[in-house]
């Protein structure tokens, strides 16, 4: 089963339960206070469930790469395998969380050489300048 089809599985159950609570509230729990507490805690930890995964695909694609880029050997990083992090590197920087996208700008600043800060637009801009060249012999 793919990430997003069990993170999607995961919240529409947890929805569900969700509604439920609020339908046929369990026995103590008769006021709307009460009634709303469970499904808000249902509904935040689905939606933390979502995120993880997303987190998690995220980090298998990007450990793809970086073992693409070392290759199995130890070798030197090839031109591909760099252009494969820099493209996983770049969706980091459009993640919502802080601490992703100053990890992102350092490693792309490591792979790259070039220090662009944490603006995703900035390294947008240079990857679509510097794509089709990176890695080759005078490239940047």
């Amino acid at each position: 089963m793919s990430n997003a089809l069990a993170s999607l599985l995961v919240m529409v159950l947890m929805i569900g339960l969700a509604f439920y609570f609020v339908v046929v509230p369990p026995p103590g729990f008769e006021t709307w206070g009460h009634r709303l507490a469970i499904p808000l805690v249902l509904v935040v930890g689905a939606f933390t469930v979502f995120e993880a995964l997303k987190m998690r695909t995220h980090v298998s694609q990007l450990v793809g790469a970086l073992r693409g880029l070392m290759g199995r050997t130890g070798a030197p990083p090839t031109p591909e395998g760099k252009r494969e992090a820099i493209e996983i590197l770049m969706r980091s920087m459009r993640s919502a969380n802080p601490g992703v996208r100053k990890t992102a700008s350092v490693q792309l600043r490591n792979l790259t050489g070039q220090d662009l800060g944490e603006s995703a637009e900035a390294w947008e801009a240079w990857w679509e300048r510097n794509r089709e060249g990176f890695g080759a012999p005078g490239a940047p």
